[in-house]
């Protein structure tokens, strides 16, 4: 019987919310202002502070939840992208630790049993933030 409740309950608010008139402020319907970007286009072009800021913003926010792993560090010194200098890029990377390769042992794990790391390299691709 609930299962019957809750359903009519679901089909109600779908129902209403298909209908539902959009609420409108006094005065009418605004259009939104047109605005020229500078990356549109076929021949658009990317500001370079804007796209260092960019990368600013998503190291210090949203690399604690989401990552990059389909660029590597010395993609940050591509043309049309930031154009960080190469010193710069090689030290973005040894930021960050990176799994190490095994050691001359085969051993990829240290006595503790932690991961072997090793200092990043521009080569190396963005670190996710998430193990899986």
């Amino acid at each position: 019987m609930k299962t019957i409740s809750r359903l009519l309950a679901a089909a109600g608010f779908a129902l209403g919310a298909l209908t539902a008139v959009p609420a409108l402020a006094a005065g009418g319907v605004k259009e939104a202002k047109s605005v020229d970007f500078t990356f549109e286009g076929p021949f658009g072009t990317f500001d370079r502070a804007q796209l260092q800021r960019g990368y600013q913003v998503y190291k210090e926010v949203c690399a604690a939840c989401h990552g990059l792993k389909l660029l590597a560090y010395r993609n940050l010194g591509d043309a049309g992208g930031p154009e960080f200098p190469e010193a710069q890029i090689k030290a973005f990377a040894a930021e960050v630790e990176v799994p190490a390769e095994p050691n001359a042992e085969g051993e990829t794990h240290d006595e503790d049993g932690a991961p072997l790391v090793r200092p990043g390299k521009p080569s190396d691709r963005f670190v996710s933030p998430f193990a899986n």
